[in-house]
């Protein structure tokens, strides 16, 4: 397959091999035609004017810097130059704040650290545009100055920066921890050279009171990169966060995170060091509430949850709730009688009344809510704020409809129909992010309550579109559907006016009595038998005209 032609990027010359340095020439790699070596014409004030062309960079290519380093942008991760195995470092950019599939993955190699990080400095400072969220994967690199570090942070105020790996100096920690908007930071596998003093110090003094996104991950308590004093000093700021991420703590102060002051909390908490009082005055501020509970060593751990819960009731204020249960150091458990846990949630659901989103997909190794589902939805059928709900699956794996305690899968779904007839905001998701259904019976009350939420809409919206919308569900997809047609026009009753109004009674066919008897008793929908080429091709009746028009 042919290589597409490169040579017309406006910001880069192609060098020719003949022409190449010696320090060049060290970092090519034994197939020289493999690599094409590259330097710039100018430099880019931007980042999308280097790398916007994506069909430019479908292959492994070199940059050249005149500061002896080099920028590989990569097709093929284990790609390494000749003779600069070690000294380099990588790094990778996404849009939005996920990693997805489209990212730009680069190495830049250099002989010295100095080198390397005024490239970096110089890339990762690039504008990513007015207005646009990224996500910027990059080394801790003791060789960035502060005002390296602080330019990088200030580019891109919407960034969200993942240090990755490395030990954080007393000087760079408080370039982190002072910057005069909220930074979206995320530290992975880090450390501070001064157990995180100076980052916390600077915190406490920080002028801006409220910090963006602050994720802390490690993989176990003996890996936490603050000492246990500035831990517990960081626990208790008075800052305000937008969302907060952090794993397991010691027992000291594994409560302390639920109290922080943040609008999002994903945390991870173990039952053992803890008894059922200890959650009846637990303030937990956020509203979004993401929380993975780990059973550890008790036994009592269903005691535990119903206190959780009850607490969550009394609270009231959240509109988001994830709740996971993992098994702990006993394995695979299953708590055989969970009715009261299930009374506990739905006391939980009921006293919570601006919750919209409540996920239990993550339960299913201990809990088995099947049984429980009735009480459950009628808690749902006059939530006011509910919107989604997700669970593992509605009915288990290993489900036997004859065995004890069990109940139908017919009745199951009842349960789902009379939520969905109910309360026809909510939507049921499985595991798999699918909706739950028993096929077309319950699809079909889902179709409706679309239709009539995004009807609802609309009329809140009040866009211009608005009467041509209309007009195209009626004569598209709610043609010959009464039910789909008057929730429609129950919501727009002013555009079936509009409608009527603009009727040319003079243009319109009578059709007589006999023509009508005569006509066959069915016949096949206009949707079914007319080519769909033909339907779209057609223009609309004058009165949609006219009704878009007004």
């Amino acid at each position: 397959m042919a290589r597409p032609d490169r040579k017309d990027h406006p910001l880069l010359e192609l060098i020719p091999v003949d022409q190449l340095s010696e320090e060049q020439k060290a970092f090519r790699p034994s197939n020289e035609e493999r690599i094409p070596l590259y330097r710039m014409r100018r430099d880019p004030t931007v980042w999308g004017d280097l790398f916007d062309d994506s069909a430019f960079f479908n292959h492994d290519l070199a940059i050249w810097r005149e500061n002896g380093t080099l920028l590989c942008i990569e097709d093929n991760h284990f790609w390494r130059p000749n003779g600069f195995r070690e000294q380099y470092i990588s790094f990778s950019l996404y849009e939005g704040y996920e990693i997805g599939i489209h990212g730009t993955y680069c190495n830049i190699y250099g002989k010295t650290d100095a080198a390397i990080a005024e490239t970096a400095t110089f890339l990762w400072s690039l504008k990513q545009g007015e207005d646009e969220e990224s996500y910027l994967a990059i080394p801790i690199l003791p060789s960035l100055l502060p005002e390296q570090l602080a330019r990088i942070l200030d580019a891109n105020p919407l960034r969200l920066f993942r240090f990755e790996k490395g030990n954080w100096s007393a000087e760079q920690s408080v370039v982190l921890a002072t910057r005069s908007f909220p930074l979206h930071v995320w530290l992975t596998c880090a450390s501070f050279e001064d157990n995180g003093t100076a980052f916390v110090d600077a915190m406490e003094t920080r002028q801006q009171y409220s910090f963006g996104m602050f994720v802390m991950t490690f993989p176990n308590t003996d890996h936490i990169p603050l000492s246990s004093d500035n831990l517990e000093r960081f626990l208790k700021l008075n800052l305000t966060f937008d969302k907060l991420e952090l794993c397991m703590l010691d027992s000291e102060c594994a409560l302390l995170p639920l109290s922080m002051k943040t609008n999002a909390l994903k945390y991870v908490i173990e039952l053992t060091p803890f008894d059922a009082s200890d959650f009846e005055t637990l303030d937990v501020v956020a509203k979004d509430l993401d929380l993975r509970i780990i059973l550890g060593s008790t036994f009592n751990w269903d005691e535990l949850l119903v206190a959780l819960f009850n607490r969550m009731a009394e609270l009231g204020h959240f509109q988001r709730l994830c709740v996971s249960v993992d098994e702990g150091h006993y394995g695979y458990i299953i708590h055989e009688d969970s009715a009261h846990i299930a009374e506990a949630l739905i006391a939980a659901i009921t006293a919570n009344t601006k919750l919209e989103c409540l996920d239990l997909s993550d339960t299913y190794r201990c809990l088995q809510w099947s049984s429980h589902f009735q009480g459950i939805f009628k808690a749902m059928e006059d939530h006011q704020g509910l919107r989604k709900f997700h669970l593992d699956k509605l009915l288990p794996l290993d489900y036997d409809s004859e065995s004890e305690g069990s109940e139908s899968e017919a009745a199951v779904y009842q349960w789902l129909r009379q939520l969905l007839s109910r309360n026809r905001k909510i939507v049921v998701y499985d595991s798999s992010r699918k909706r739950c259904s028993n096929g077309e019976e319950i699809d079909n009350i889902y179709l409706l309550n679309d239709i009539l939420n995004k009807s609802t809409n609309l009329v809140k919206d009040a866009t211009p579109l608005r009467p041509l919308l209309v007009t195209t569900a009626l004569v598209g997809s709610c043609s010959g559907k009464f039910q789909h047609s008057a929730l429609l026009l129950s919501d727009h009753a002013d555009m079936l006016c509009d409608l009527v109004q603009a009727v040319n009674i003079e243009e319109l066919t009578v059709v007589s009595e006999e023509a009508i008897e005569a006509a066959p008793a069915s016949r096949p929908s206009v949707e079914s038998s007319e080519d769909p080429k033909r339907r779209r091709n057609e223009s609309p009746p004058r009165a949609t005209k006219k009704a878009a028009r007004s």
